[in-house]
């Protein structure tokens, strides 16, 4: 099966891991420090320049999805400032707790990377990152 470092350029790969080392530090600290973490954005913008991106939150009972949504929808409105996004979520499942994140170029591939974890005693225990296709939502 081929990967989509296959086709993208070394820009392109560049701009996606350099997001995804952004999105899982920043989850990795904030789970280690606060056990958790809402929804957050990352964005690499036309000039280089990485940001944290994050929308208000009327509640500290916000719903998960809709902060996704919410942040799908300003980087949207800001795509064209933006070259590369990704979101990143914190996910329960059948098989445990994973740091999600949605990457997307604008000259390349939609991916997701999901990233297993345990914390234990405070600690942060990965597993191992997977990677496959995503949902284009921007580009």
């Amino acid at each position: 099966m081929a990967s989509w470092r296959d086709t993208a350029s070394a820009e392109v790969q560049d701009d996606l891991d350099t997001l995804l080392d952004a999105a899982l530090t920043t989850a990795e600290r904030s789970l280690r420090d606060a056990g958790g973490f809402l929804p957050f954005a990352v964005a690499r913008t036309y000039d280089g320049e990485d940001q944290l991106v994050n929308v208000a939150v009327e509640s500290t009972a916000a719903d998960s999805q809709e902060l996704v949504g919410a942040l799908w929808q300003t980087l949207g409105e800001h795509r064209g400032n933006f070259r590369a996004v990704g979101v990143v979520t914190d996910r329960t499942a059948n098989d445990g707790d994973q740091v999600a994140v949605q990457l997307e170029h604008a000259d390349g591939p939609a991916i997701e990377v999901t990233l297993p974890y345990r914390l234990s005693g405070g600690d942060f225990e990965p597993g191992t990152l997977a990677a496959g296709e995503g949902i284009a939502r921007l580009w």
